[in-house]
Order: structure tokens, then C-alpha cells, then sequence
């Protein structure tokens, strides 16, 4: 704040408190108000002075106004001050008054509780004392009781005979009253000298009781066991566990020495052959305990799991001396193994019906008895047949010499071995056999072989299912012909169509298996499935061999044409009628005889060989007139479009355009490239000068074009080396187009059409067999048969077969 000539100047923040405080809508109010301003603004000329004395007179009335209620503010301030100063001495008078009744009143509160402690104090005595009082009335009448039931007790056991009721009735009233009320006063030496007396009568009750029990016979008839078994075990119950354990030891010992005396080592009775007798006998004691005796012996004392896992350990014991002793014999004195399989399935099954027994139950109370706890789950699985795991490397080579046989009568059945056209497609009977044979074997073995077991099963039927496809593979012909030829094909095709019906089948084994073993062991048909593969590549490529040597013959026909002096262009010629007849016939029947899928994959891979090989034909030829250009171009889309046809010959509509579409790919490909060739050839016998244009436009036109190839088609022309060797030298200089074409014959061409001069079209006809796809590729693309004649499969494995 500061002076600013005669009037007071405040701070902003003094200002803005005083515009919160005392709103106010007045000019003079204003902090920035200026007075020579504001006379200037009301009395700006001299005529405006007129009326100054009326302005002047205003603002001495306002400024009257203003100090009267500026003296009446302050007048009343002063008279409120002094209220104020007398209202808070009264207040601080009150307060004090307050403090002063308050800590009066918290005196007598630490009063009044001390004097409630005190009383609670002598109550809890008087509880004490009447509670103590009690307790030692209630000890002295129950002392008197238990010396009195002690004599009573002494009473009942030197009666003769015992009587268990009465000793029995006696020990758990004793047992119930000394653990309720002298459990917590065994240092006083009176109650210590009561315990000993009471532990002496109960060791002289459990003797008669274990008497009484070791007359239960479970082998025996008779069944009056109600009051004996009942009293006895009551009787234990009240010695202990260390008594209990005892009295159910001695049962089941006693009762397995009457087992080991019926089937003594050595004896006939005891021979593995008769294990179901071991078996039975203890059945029939499990069905006398249940019948006579296990309604009145407690749940918790377990006997019957107890019987059942010395049973177990004594049969283990007398089965794995057997085996030992006849893996030592030699081998004509050997058990046979299909017994031993027998008692394994039997033991097998023994094991599961021990461990269904003896589930846990919930528990009930008994005659008046508490409710035990459940016993505890045994799982009797493998108690005795684990001594079967050596043994059973005996079963997997007897089951391996038993299939090589089976398979080994297959083949020299030759109603096995022929062609079973009874329906279409064909198949040959013996790949039935074999899996039939795998089938019924999986089924046995699962029955009682353990997962490495079967895993090592597997292992066998793989070794055999390899066997059996190159046994199979060798039933396709190579290069027949003559009268047998058809049938040989026949031969072919049902080669073809069992191998794959058996890769399918493998397949659907190993899936069985591994579902059977679990995914701790990987089973893996790999390696079958890959031999059946090959034979159904095998099959395929020699039909495709067939098909092409009986092919010769028209594409010789097309090469003995003097078509350097065609002047004319007529119909088709006479040897494209002979291939698309010839075509027509082979693959009408492999229609017939082979699956769907496999002969629309034939037809494609057909394609795939044999356009190549015709347009190998153009480059064998000598000098070509332009007539005999159109004249092969005309030949050659005859035969495109004859092609389409071949998957659905002797059914139209055999497959559906959908199922063609890979089919057409092909043919499109290689029918496109023949045609390209032929419309390059017939262009440049129109008279185009060869040039650079020349080769551009045979690069842009022919697919996989190369500078041999270029130079074969001017040889065709009529154009020597020497003409063509600027453009050929252009080619050469392209970083796409190769010198030279492999001119490896194809090994599908038939025996001595190899021709090492001829350049085959820039196709690798030494890579054939890669086109073709090696044989998984074939077997992924090929569907899943539909309609099979055999209809057996594993997950679908265990129907007829038909």
C-alpha cells in the first residue's frame, strides 16, 4: 500500500479481497478511478459548468451519507466486541465446570470395575472349585466302577470256557471310561496302578480272543461265526492297533499255509496250466469270508485286501519259479506259449477283478461300532502277470514266426495270389489276408500286452507288412506281352490298388496302436507306408511304360510321312487316329480295373510323359513344307482335343469337372507348349526374315525355349547353320534361355525307341521320373478309396471283410 498524492493506493490482492467483500457497482469505488478524468467526461465545455454547484451539492450529501453510516458500523462493532469478550468468558467458566464433573465421574467408573474384578475373580474360584469337586466325585464313582468290572471281567475269562460276551461288554465299558476320565491323571501313581491292571486284562481277553479266531476256517462249511467273530474282534478293537494288526496277520497267514498246502511247489495241481484252479480256490474263500464272516469284522480291519495281496505275492512267487525254471529248459521241454498266454490273460483278468473289489467304499457303522475310515484303494494290476514281462519276448518272436507263416500260406495259396475280379476295380485277396491276420493279432494282444509290449508288436508287424510289398511289388510284370498281356495289365492294376489299400490300412494301424499305448511311445508307420508307396509307383510307372511302347507304332507312322513334299492339308492323319485309338483302349481298361483316384492320378501323370514325347517327334523330323507345318498343327490339336476325354472313357461322367481341374492344368500345359511350337514354325515357313525379331518372338512364344531347339526348328525351315548362326548367337547372349536340352531318352519309352540325336523339346526327359512325383507325393495326392472291396480298417479296422 502507498500514498499517491492524497489518497490511499492499495495492493491488487487488497483490492480484489475488498470487490469479494464489498461488491459495489459505484465509479468511485473503482481502484483506478481518476478524478480529473471523470470532471473532464461530466463538464467538458464551459456551458456544462452550469451546473456544478448542483454536482457539488450532490456530493456533499453522498459524502454526509457515507460518514453517517461509517460512524453507526463502528459505533455497533464496538457495542458486538464487547459482547463477545463477556459471552467467552462465560464460556470458558462452563467448560471448566464440564473438566471438573467429567473426571469425577471417571473416578467412580475405575471404581466400579475394580470392584467387578474383584467378584468375577471370586466366582471363577467358586467354579474352580465346584468343578474340581465334581471331577474328583465323578473319579471316585467311576474308580469303583472299574474296580468293580474288573473283577467281573476276571470272572468272565476264568470261566471255562471264556465268555467273550461278557469280557467283551466288560472291555469296552473299562476301555471307555478309563480313556474318558483317567486319560490325563496317569502320573497320579493310584490311576497308573488301575492302568496296569486294566492292560492285563486286556492282554488276557485278546489270548482267547486270537483263540477264537484262529478257529474261523474259511475253507470250511461252517458259518456260525455271529457271536464268536463278533465278541473277539470287539475284544481286539479295545487291546489296540499293534493287537489288531497281530490278530489280522495270524488270520490271513493261517489261511495262505492252507493255500500253500493245497498247491505244494512241483505238484500237478501247481502246474502254470492250472492257474485258473489257484484262481478259483481263492474265490471260494473270498465268498466264505464275505458269506459268514465280513459282516461282523470292522471295515478298518481290511482283511479281505489283506488275504488278496498275500494271495498275489505267494502265486507271484510260485509263477516267477516256474518261469525261471523253464527259461533255463531247452526248448523242446518248454512250456508252450499260447498256455502262457492263457494264464496271462487269465491272471490279467483276476488282477481286475481284485482291484473292482476292492474299491473304496464308504464305510458304515456295525453292531453299535463307530464308523471306521475308508480303507485305503489297492491296485492289484500287475501284481502277478509283471512276471510275465520276460516271457512275453517269447510271445512277440512266436506271434512274428506265426504271421511269416500266415503270409508265407498266403502266397502259395493261388487263389491268393490271382486277381479277384469278382467286382471292379480288382485286387489281389492276399493283402486282405494279411491284415485280417494283423487285425485278430492286435485285438488278442491288446488284451493282456502292456504298451513297450505292443509298441515292440508293432515293430514286427511293420518288419512282415515290408516284406509282404516287396513280395507284392514283385507280381508286377516287366514289359509284357504277347497273348497274357491283358491279363498281365490286370495283374498290374490289382497290384496298384491293394498297395494302396494297405498304405491306408497302415496308416490306420498305427493310429489304432498309438491310441492303444498313449503318447508317452510314438508309433510311426513311416517306413510301410513307404513301401507300399513304392509299389504303387512301381505299378503305375509301368503301365505308363505299357501305354508308351504300344505308342511306338503310330509315332513311327508319323515319322516315315514325307512331309517335305505336302502340298496339301486334308483331315487328320491316319497315325493321330492310331494314338488317340490306342490311348482310347489301354485306358479304358485301366478305367475298369483300377480306383478312381488312382486312374484320374494316371491319366494326369500319362499326360505328363507322353505330350513331351510327341512333341519330341516334331525334332526327329526332316525338312517340312508349309503345308506339313499346318498339316502337324492340325494333327497335333486333333490330339488335345481328343484328350480330355480319357478320364471319363467307357463312363461319362465318371468324375466331375471339379475333380479334372489338376487333369486339364496338365494338359493345358503341355498341350499349350506343342502348339506354341507348331504356330512358331508355321509362322516362320511364311516367309519372316530370320532375325533378331525372329528370336524374340520364339522366346516370347514357346515356353522353356534353348538355342539347340532354335536351331533344330530352322534346320526344319530349310535354313542351314550358317544362316542361323547370327541369331543363335543373339539367344545365347539371353540370360533365360539355355544352349542345350538334356537328351536323355526316357525311361518310360519302351525298349530301343532311345534315340541319343534327338533333342526332346527343352523337356528333361531323364527327370521324368521326378515328374511323375516321387511316391509320397503320389500317395497325399491320391483320395481315399471309396466303395473299397475290402472294407476292414483300424478305428473302421474290425468290419467283415468282404
Amino acid at each position: 500500500m502507498g500514498q499517491d498524492g492524497e489518497g490511499v493506493v492499495y495492493s491488487d490482492a487488497v483490492n480484489g479481497v475488498l470487490r469479494d467483500a464489498l461488491p459495489s457497482d459505484t465509479e468511485f469505488d473503482d481502484p483506478g478511478f481518476d478524478p480529473l478524468e471523470y470532471f473532464n467526461r461530466h463538464f467538458s465545455d464551459e456551458r456544462s459548468l452550469k451546473g456544478l454547484d448542483a454536482f457539488l451539492t450532490d456530493l456533499d450529501m453522498d459524502i454526509a451519507e457515507t460518514t453517517h453510516e461509517l460512524r453507526q458500523t463502528f459505533r455497533q462493532q464496538g457495542e458486538t466486541t464487547v459482547q463477545a469478550e463477556q459471552n467467552l468468558v462465560e464460556a470458558k467458566s462452563s467448560i471448566k465446570d464440564l473438566f471438573s464433573s467429567v473426571e469425577e465421574i471417571r473416578k467412580m467408573a475405575e471404581e466400579s470395575e475394580n470392584m467387578v474384578r474383584e467378584i468375577c475373580t471370586e466366582i471363577s474360584s467358586l467354579d474352580n472349585a465346584k468343578k474340581n469337586l465334581t471331577d474328583s466325585i465323578t473319579t471316585l464313582k467311576e474308580m469303583r466302577n472299574i474296580a468293580r468290572r474288573l473283577e467281573q471281567l476276571e470272572q468272565a475269562t476264568d470261566s471255562n470256557p471264556c465268555d467273550l460276551g461278557a469280557a467283551s461288554e466288560g472291555l469296552v465299558s473299562i476301555n471307555r471310561t478309563f480313556e474318558n476320565c483317567f486319560s490325563k491323571y496317569m502320573h497320579v501313581a493310584r490311576v497308573k496302578e488301575i492302568s496296569e491292571k486294566v492292560q492285563a486284562a486286556k492282554d488276557s481277553c485278546a489270548v482267547y480272543a486270537m483263540e477264537e479266531l484262529g478257529k474261523v476256517d474259511l475253507t470250511a462249511s461252517d458259518d456260525l461265526y455271529e457271536t464268536t467273530v463278533l465278541d473277539a474282534c470287539s475284544i481286539i478293537d479295545c487291546c489296540g492297533e499293534s493287537m489288531r494288526k497281530a490278530a489280522v496277520k495270524a488270520f490271513v497267514d493261517r489261511h495262505m499255509d492252507h493255500y500253500t498246502r493245497q498247491f505244494p511247489a512241483q505238484a500237478e495241481e501247481s502246474r502254470l496250466e492250472k492257474m485258473e484252479r489257484r484262481f478259483a480256490y481263492f474265490r471260494r474263500m473270498l465268498k466264505s469270508y464275505d458269506d459268514g464272516v465280513q459282516m461282523y469284522v470292522p471295515d478298518a480291519w481290511n482283511v479281505t485286501q489283506d488275504l488278496a495281496v498275500e494271495f498275489c505275492l505267494k502265486t507271484l512267487n510260485d509263477v516267477q519259479g516256474q518261469l525261471a525254471a523253464d527259461a533255463e529248459a531247452d526248448a523242446a521241454s518248454r512250456i508252450n506259449i499260447e498256455i502262457v498266454v492263457r494264464v496271462l490273460q487269465k491272471s490279467m483278468e483276476f488282477e481286475a477283478e481284485l482291484t473292482e473289489k476292492m474299491k473304496p467304499v464308504e464305510p458304515k457303522a456295525k453292531h453299535g461300532q463307530a464308523p471306521p475310515a475308508a480303507r485305503p484303494a489297492v491296485n492289484f494290476r500287475g501284481f502277478i502277470t509283471c512276471c510275465f514281462e520276460d516271457t512275453m519276448a517269447r510271445y512277440v518272436e512266436h506271434e512274428d514266426e506265426r504271421m511269416k507263416a500266415a503270409i508265407a500260406e498266403l502266397w502259395n495259396d493261388p487263389e491268393q495270389t490271382t486277381v479277384n475280379d469278382d467286382g471292379q476295380p480288382v485286387t489281389i485277396s492276399a493283402a486282405v489276408g494279411v491284415f485280417v491276420y494283423i487285425k485278430e493279432s492286435l485285438k488278442k494282444c491288446s488284451a493282456f500286452c502292456k504298451e513297450d509290449m505292443l509298441v515292440k508288436m508293432f515293430g514286427r508287424w511293420s518288419e512282415n507288412l515290408v516284406a509282404f510289398a516287396h513280395d507284392l511289388s514283385k507280381l508286377i510284370p516287366e514289359n509284357p506281352k504277347g497273348e497274357k498281356e491283358a491279363e498281365e495289365e490286370l495283374r498290374i492294376c490289382a497290384v496298384i490298388n491293394s498297395a494302396d489299400w494297405c498304405y491306408d490300412t497302415c496308416v490306420k494301424l498305427a493310429e489304432e496302436v498309438q491310441r492303444k499305448v498313449g503318447e508317452e511311445f510314438e508309433i510311426s508307420e513311416d517306413a510301410v507306408a513307404e513301401q507300399f508307396r513304392a509299389v504303387t509307383h512301381k505299378g503305375l510307372i509301368q503301365l505308363i511304360t505299357n501305354c508308351n511302347r504300344k505308342l511306338s507304332v503310330p509315332l513311327n507312322d508319323m515319322l516315315n510321312i514325307t512331309w517335305g513334299t505336302m502340298c496339301d492339308v486334308g483331315d487328320q492323319s491316319p497315325y493321330v487316329v492310331n494314338v488317340c485309338s490306342t490311348i482310347a483302349s489301354q485306358f479304358t481298361q485301366y478305367a475298369n480295373a483300377l480306383q478312381p483316384p488312382l486312374f484320374r492320378y494316371l491319366c494326369g501323370k500319362f499326360i505328363d510323359v507322353f505330350v513331351p514325347r510327341y512333341i519330341a517327334q516334331f525334332y526327329r523330323l526332316k525338312r517340312l513344307s508349309p503345308e506339313a507345318c499346318q498339316q502337324l498343327l492340325l494333327d497335333f490339336q486333333s490330339f488335345g482335343e481328343d484328350c480330355p476325354k480319357i478320364p471319363n472313357l467307357g463312363k461319362p461322367g465318371r468324375f466331375k469337372d471339379k475333380e479334372l481341374r489338376g487333369f486339364l492344368n496338365i494338359l493345358k500345359s503341355c498341350v499349350g507348349r506343342g502348339e506354341s511350337i507348331l504356330k512358331f514354325l508355321t509362322s516362320i515357313m511364311e516367309g519372316i526374315p530370320l532375325g533378331q525379331e525372329v528370336a524374340d518372338q520364339y522366346i516370347e512364344l514357346v515356353p522353356h525355349p534353348s538355342v539347340a531347339d532354335f536351331a533344330k526348328l530352322c534346320e526344319l525351315r530349310g535354313i542351314g547353320a550358317k544362316d542361323s548362326k547370327s541369331v543363335c548367337e543373339y539367344l545365347k547372349e539371353k540370360k533365360n534361355v539355355p544352349q542345350t536340352t538334356d537328351k536323355e531318352a526316357s525311361q518310360y519309352m519302351p525298349p530301343g525307341e532311345s534315340d541319343k540325336g534327338m533333342s526332346l523339346g527343352g523337356i528333361n526327359m531323364g527327370n521324368v521320373r521326378e515328374r511323375i512325383g516321387d511316391a509320397k507325393e503320389m500317395t497325399e495326392k491320391v483320395k481315399k478309396w471309396k466303395g473299397r472291396v475290402a472294407k476292414i480298417g483300424f478305428g473302421g479296422f474290425g468290419k467283415d471283410a468282404s
